[in-house]
């Protein structure tokens, strides 16, 4: 939920040819990225049932997760996750730190941690 909001900020912001870069990096981004997280735990509604949530809490989910245009909408998302939007801080460097690992190049990560605002 947290990495899929975050990663469909990427692919809504980033450079077709950063996002591309990640993507060849990192086989099976493009189900980390937005609401294909939520599909790839089992759906929204599933998540949402272990949340505790109910229907409602569930579409705010999916809409949380589904058009990620700015950091507004990732602490949202975090929220409608049930997570604190200051999490957001922990994630961004892990998953930074993992695209790296992976191969990611640098410009592409650069891009990445200037749109999360996680520093350099």
């Amino acid at each position: 939920g947290g990495t899929g909001a975050l990663l469909g900020l990427a692919k809504n912001k980033l450079t077709s040819a950063d996002y591309s870069q990640l993507s060849k990096s990192v086989p099976g981004l493009e189900q980390l990225s937005g609401t294909s997280a939520l599909e790839s735990l089992g759906g929204a509604n599933g998540l949402g049932s272990l949340l505790g949530g109910n229907s409602a809490n569930n579409s705010m989910l999916n809409s949380a997760l589904g058009n990620v245009q700015n950091m507004n909408d990732v602490n949202t998302a975090f929220k409608a996750l049930g997570m604190d939007s200051t999490m957001v801080s922990q994630f961004a460097p892990l998953i930074l730190q993992y695209l790296g690992q992976q191969g990611a190049s640098g410009s592409a990560l650069q891009s990445l941690s200037g749109l999360w605002g996680a520093g350099s």
